[in-house]
């Protein structure tokens, strides 16, 4: 998933190993919450949740919602809760861990700190190096590889 953004969870993310407990299942609750980001509702997604319907999963009701950080993983735990008919107590599944790969995007805005004196006409291109942006030498380090588009535009009066 990209930073900052959403993963609808569903069952391919927490589903029943055994078949006997498939039609059991009747709430999940998040044991553990993630540290990078939020689980909720998908029609709100900025409230975290601790317990949820089975049935929304089902429905592809929950999500998990980076928040935008730095990171490149999170994790967050939940067990799922049975209701066994023949007997009045509910079960427990063990704790499953949920992992989140996310791409991390460089989304700070560049800015020129060196006037280079560089003339770029509409519609044109050319070269501009990591050392006319950032805000000092560990910037320029840190995004030494990283390339971008910049687009000109024409400005209105």
């Amino acid at each position: 998933m990209i930073s900052g953004g959403s993963l609808i969870l569903n069952l391919t993310h927490l589903h029943s190993s055994q078949s006997y407990f498939s039609d059991k299942l009747i709430e999940v609750k998040v044991t553990s919450p993630p540290k990078h980001g939020t689980v909720g509702f998908v029609s709100r997604p900025e409230i975290p949740i601790q317990t949820f319907p089975y049935k929304a999963l089902q429905e592809a009701k929950i999500a998990y919602t980076h928040d935008g950080s730095e990171t490149t993983e999170d994790a967050f735990t939940v067990v799922a809760v049975a209701h066994l008919e023949e007997q009045t107590s509910r079960r427990l599944s063990q704790p499953h861990a949920i992992r989140i790969n996310i791409v991390s995007t460089n989304d700070q805005v560049p800015s020129v700190v060196n006037n280079t004196g560089t003339w770029v006409w509409l519609g044109g291109a050319t070269p501009i190096t990591n050392t006319m942006l950032g805000k000092g030498a560990r910037e320029r380090k840190q995004y030494a590889n990283d390339s971008f588009a910049v687009c000109v535009q024409q400005l209105s009066r």
